[in-house]
Order: structure tokens, then sequence, then C-alpha cells
């Protein structure tokens, strides 16, 4: 990271957490070792002296998120908030030792050389840091902050959320629908006591239309609000820019599903998903075909914008075994569709990948149309959350119509759902719930396990530490979900189902599991 993107992104979580930019790159130093101004810092200890990086021994290892020091194998670091060093009087340490008042030039020392404010040396176990002079005046702002600071949106009685319900090209039905889930689930915690006392105080935000102003009016609504964390339905369709805003203010957020980007590096580790995203969808399929159609012609359609999901899928299947390369076909105007329903048809195509891509795009209906047709029969494997109209009402043209899902195929009964149901009768919940709400429950539901996890000394780093923890955690409103450090989505299941048009029902197919890699790991597969 250059030192000019440093900056900006110091900037912007100065914006928003309530930390000068010099105490934020101090905390940085505290907490990771690490140096945003883009020096240095080593950590020398032992005899005869080793320097290591500070980032293998950063001060919060031993002293704390708080700096009040935490015992370990009979090691008892010091308070060092700035209060406890500065106390105007002779101090006696635990172990005897008395030393008079430090002051920033002290403490400096101390850090640095090793020397206590009376110039005693102090354990050996503590590092001598080395550093610029500017890392070391950035590490003393944090220090005089460190107690006295809370995150933004943490008060005694309340933690504030951020709900993002959409952008406003959507109904106006659909954000409702969203914000009376939302503020009905924390209108329950609350009526039970809140968190450790705290009650959940929602935010809500509807981005606007025009996409080009998600990124200024996401940030507004940070600046303005200050909530602790967001949570979001889905991403699915948010230009990358929005995610860069959360990370650049390290501002934890939790989304139902993730928009798929590609080949792209892990997310920011503020950012948690509850779902697999579309690309976990297409390995499922692929996955799932691979055992019996691997020599059948193979064809991959989505519409123009969706091909970095297109070549994800033929890639996958090169990788599966296939014995030809897939077809790889845009489906953008009408003529695009019926064209290639022909060429499809006249190459021996017996197995299509049905990417979609959402409404407005004709050529997916042409294609549909002139397949019935010419009673072209090929199987169909299709993403259920981007399946049209039509391709449920042209599936009796077709050999088979398979679709994967995040989530279970079966229509859920969300009055029987414990504890969903408990909010239906005493917050007036309606009884069918659209996906965007189910996803907000469960993204709510596992910000509150978190939380709870946190305890009383809730912090977005104590946060995001909490979800790192999470291992096969029910939720209630999805499949149980797993994080650590390297894993940023929660459930990487892959549910199938079969569609039969004659009764318009489902039949469930089981479901595979991929790992961090995306690659199957567990195959719960019905024939």
């Amino acid at each position: 990271m250059s030192a000019v993107a440093r900056d900006d992104r110091t900037t912007a979580v100065a914006a928003t957490s309530g930390l000068g930019e010099a105490a934020l790159r101090g905390q940085a130093i505290y907490e990771k070792g690490v140096s945003l101004a883009g020096g240095t810092i080593t950590a020398v200890f032992g005899s005869p002296p080793v320097a290591i990086d500070a980032a293998a021994m950063p001060c919060v290892g031993c002293h704390g998120g708080d700096g009040r020091g935490r015992s370990e194998g009979g090691v008892v670091p010091s308070d060092i908030t700035w209060a406890a060093l500065t106390r105007p009087y002779h101090v006696t340490t635990e172990k005897g030792r008395r030393r008079p008042p430090y002051d920033e030039a002290l403490v400096k020392r101390a850090v640095t050389a090793g020397l206590d404010s009376g110039a005693t040396p102090l354990d050996p176990v503590m590092p001598r840091y080395g550093m610029a002079e500017r890392d070391l005046a950035d590490l003393m702002a944090y220090l005089r902050e460190m107690r006295t600071r809370r995150d933004p949106g943490v008060a005694p009685d309340r933690l504030v959320l951020g709900v993002v319900l959409g952008d406003r090209s959507q109904p106006p039905d659909y954000l409702r629908g969203v914000r009376q889930i939302a503020a009905a689930f924390c209108a329950d915690v609350n009526g039970r006591g809140g968190i450790f006392g705290r009650m959940l105080q929602p935010e809500f935000l509807a981005l606007p239309a025009d996409r080009g102003r998600w990124k200024e009016v996401l940030g507004a609504f940070l600046v303005r609000r200050r909530p602790f964390a967001l949570i979001a339905g889905t991403t699915a369709g948010w230009k990358s820019e929005i995610e860069a805003v959360v990370a650049e203010t390290q501002t934890p957020m939790i989304a139902g599903m993730r928009h798929f980007q590609g080949q792209a590096a892990l997310p920011e580790r503020h950012l948690f998903y509850v779902l697999a995203e579309p690309g976990d969808l297409v390995r499922g399929l692929v996955a799932r075909a691979a055992e019996s159609m691997r020599a059948v012609p193979t064809a991959v359609l989505c519409a123009e914008g969706e091909m970095p999901l297109g070549r994800l899928a033929v890639t996958a299947c090169r990788q599966a075994g296939w014995e030809e390369p897939p077809l790889l076909v845009a489906l953008e105007t009408e003529h695009d569709g019926a064209a290639a329903a022909r060429s499809l048809e006249e190459k021996g195509v017996g197995l299509v990948f049905f990417l979609g891509g959402g409404d407005g795009h004709p050529g997916e209906a042409a294609l549909l149309g002139q397949a019935v047709a010419m009673s072209w029969r090929p199987k169909v494997y299709a993403l259920g959350s981007r399946a049209r109209p039509e391709l449920y009402r042209q599936a009796g043209a077709f050999a088979d119509l398979v679709l994967a899902w995040p989530v279970p195929p079966r229509p859920q009964a969300w009055e029987r759902h414990r504890d969903y149901a408990r909010l239906m009768r005493e917050r007036g919940l309606p009884r069918r719930l659209e996906a965007a709400q189910v996803m907000v429950l469960a993204s709510l539901t596992l910000l509150q396990h978190a939380l709870l996890d946190c305890g009383r000394r809730v912090s977005r780093e104590r946060l995001v530490e909490a979800l790192e923890r999470c291992y096969d955690c029910e939720i209630g409103y999805a499949p149980p979900v797993t994080y650590n450090p390297n894993r940023r989505v929660g459930s990487r299941r892959v549910f199938f189902s079969r569609y039969h048009p004659e009764g318009g029902k489902m039949t469930d197919l089981g479901m595979i599991a991929l790992d961090a890699d995306g690659r199957l790991e567990m195959n719960t597969e019905t024939p």
C-alpha cells in the first residue's frame, strides 16, 4: 500500500471513529506492530539481543486491548493506560519496584530503551522497540486516548447499528419489509434487556437509485450516524466501491450474500457474509453435473454483464475433466438468444449451465422460446435465485431442470420456526418472508451471537475476533456458519433441487460443501 493510500485510509477511519489521525496510526502500532506511515518497526529482546518484526510481538499481546495488562505464564504486564502511567505520585509495582510518574518523554524512553520512569531496567520479557520518531509520537497519541475512547456507536446504554435496506430503484414495499424485520428484531432484543444492558438502536439507510452516488451517500451516513456495525441483506448488485468504503473506515459489516467478485483477493477482515456467493453456486452446479455429464457437449449461457461468472463456469468444467471445453455464450438481445438456440442445437449441446442475468435481458427469453419451438431438449442446470419465470414456464420442454441454492430450497413454514414464530406473534410480522428479510434476520442473529461472545467490553476489534471464533454456529435462518481469520463466507454449502413442471414442485437433490479454495469438501447428493 502506498503512503498516499495509507493516508487516505487513515483519514477515512478518523472521520468515523472519533480518533485523530495520529492516534489511529498509533493504534495500528499498538495492536498490530505496523507503521501506517510506512516506517519499519522492530522488537528487540533476549540476550544476546535479537531483532524481529514488531508485528510478531505487538503491544496488545501482553498489555491487552485496554492497556491494563493480562497475566500469562507468571508474567504480569504493567498497566500502561495514560492515567496509570502519569499518576502524580510514586507508584510501587506488583514486583516491589518503586517509580516516579511518567511523562511523554519517559514513556518514549521505556518503549525504546527499556528503562522505567526512575531509570530502572524493565523486565527483560518486555521488548525494546525500534521505530521512527513519527511512529513513536503516533503511539503516544494513541496511549493518551486508549482508555478514554469508545468505538463509534458504543455508549453505556446503547449500541448503534446501521441497516442498509437496499436502494431506491427497488419497490418501496421491499425497503419497508426489510426495515420492518430489522426494527422488530432490535425491539425484541431490547424488550428482553438488550445485550449486556445496551439497547440496539437501528439507523436505516436506503441508497439512492443512482449507483454513482452510493459511495458518497454511505460515507456520509457513516460519518453522520457513526454506527458500530453495518447489517445488509445482500451486497448482490453493489459496486465494489461500497465494500471499499466499509473497509476504509474499518466498520464491521455482516451481509447475507456477497456479490460475485471473480478471482479477487480475500475480502477485508471487517466484512462477513452468511451464505455462499454466486461463484460457489456455479462451482457446485459443475460438481453436481461432473459425475455423469463430462462427456456431454456443454454450453454456459449468461448475460453480457455476467461474463466473469460464465468464465468461472468454463474453468470449473475444465478442472472437473470435461472432455471438451464448454461453449461460452453471452445473451443480450433477442437476436442473440434465438441465434444461440439454433447454433447450440446444431452442435448437439445436451447440457446447459444457465447462469441468468436478472431482469432486462431479452436474449434469455428469446433463447427459451426458440428452444421450445425447435424441440431442443437439453438438460438445464441453473442458479435458483437468478432463474427467470420463463425458465420455470418452459421447463417441460427440457430433459431436466436442476437448480442450485445457497439455502435448502424447501418452502419455509416460518410460523413454525421457533424464534420467528414468537416475533410474528409478538411483533406483528408477516407469515411470508422475502429472501432479503430472511438474510437480514440471519445477519442480525449472527451479530447478536458475536456480541454475546464479546461481553460487556465491546469493541469493533473484539466483534471481529468473536466472529472469527464462530464454528458451525447455528443462527436459525440460514445453514450453520463458520469463520476464521482466512474465511469470510460463513456457509459454503450448495443445495440442489429438481423442478417438476407437471406439478410445479421441487424435490431435494441433496447438498455439497466447498472448502476455502472452492473444492468439493463434503457430498451428500441424492440421485
